[in-house]
């Protein structure tokens, strides 16, 4: 009996340790760079706390980050695009860069972003610091739980929270 108590203690204060991220989300048995990746689209852009979703993509684009994986690589590939959201207008565009790992808890990731690449006229949303060309920014992750990402960043005095789901 005294047996069985010791091993259900011990696997509660595991299972209830694993907790990682302070919003949700755990790391036990998890490859976690597996389970960062996969498209998400913005449902909130908070800059010092507002929430510019609406502001920057003008509620005729969706906006996508797309983390995927190359583990023969130091960085991951990352790409944020853009779709238009009317079906009679054809309009696509993105920035590629990539991302990795920026601590061993792996609570953190730096992001960094290259040349902007288009089709169509691209007269909107751009620059959304810090999601625009030629940027590098740190990020915390906040939650990483049921298809849900929330990262927080300090980027050129002010406070980013983005709120993704898959």
């Amino acid at each position: 009996m005294k047996t069985k108590l010791i091993i259900l203690t011990i696997t509660i204060l595991a299972l209830t340790s694993c907790r990682k991220y302070e919003e949700g989300g755990s790391y036990f048995l998890a490859n976690m760079s597996k389970k960062i990746a996969g498209t998400y689209h913005f449902t909130h852009y908070y800059i010092d706390g507002v929430d510019s979703v609406d502001y920057y993509f003008n509620n005729e684009y969706t906006a996508y980050l797309n983390f995927g994986i190359d583990e023969t690589e130091t960085k991951n590939p990352l790409s944020i695009d853009f779709e238009h959201n009317s079906n009679d207008i054809y309009m696509n565009f993105g920035i590629n860069g990539g991302w990795f790992w920026d601590d061993k808890k792996k609570t953190k990731i730096q992001i960094e972003f290259g040349n902007l690449g288009y089709v169509g006229n691209v007269d909107t949303i751009l620059p959304i610091n810090p999601f625009s060309e030629y940027t590098i920014s740190k990020w915390e992750i906040k939650k990483l739980k049921n298809g849900e990402l929330i990262i927080e960043a300090d980027h050129n005095s002010k406070h980013y929270r983005t709120e993704l789901k898959k």
